[in-house]
């Protein structure tokens, strides 16, 4: 009896330590959201390097800036997610394409697509407005002073 019991106990303890998972915070969230940010926009400006070599001068520190801050929220995100829930940090990495989409329909909308009725700066700063705040959330990423390391 005392064995069956033992058993039982072992049971419910290693069931109860696999089903605990802690729901993610505004920092795991918002690095999900950010890595998903990275690992979309990195590969198209490379791309556009190598078909445009005169661009690598300009967009070289943008890119090793891209891939540091990417490196960098994989650190921190990546050994914490076995202890996290992981429908919230799929739902970042997927409000991250809803953003996205919400972003380029404004911008392709307002703005043209060479911004032909406004500049740059001024498309981004109407659209940011437009969006709620979208181009913000997106420049947070940049910064990366929110992480706790």
């Amino acid at each position: 009896m005392k064995k069956l019991i033992f058993a039982l106990l072992i049971t419910f303890a290693g069931a109860s330590a696999n089903a605990q998972k802690y729901l993610p915070d505004s920092v795991d969230l918002r690095a999900s959201y950010c890595i998903a940010l990275f690992q979309d926009n990195t590969p198209p400006i490379e791309a556009f390097v190598l078909e445009n070599p005169s661009a690598k001068a300009h967009l070289s520190p943008v890119i090793e800036a891209n891939k540091n801050n990417l490196t960098r929220l994989q650190n921190y995100l990546v050994p914490r997610i076995r202890f996290l829930e992981t429908a919230p940090i799929t739902n970042a990495r997927n409000q991250y394409s809803s953003d996205k989409k919400t972003v380029n329909s404004c911008y392709a909308r307002a703005c043209g697509a060479n911004f032909e009725f406004k500049s740059p700066s001024e498309c981004h700063d109407f659209c940011n407005k437009e969006t709620g705040g979208i181009g913000d959330k997106q420049d947070a990423c940049s910064n990366l002073t929110w992480i706790p390391f």
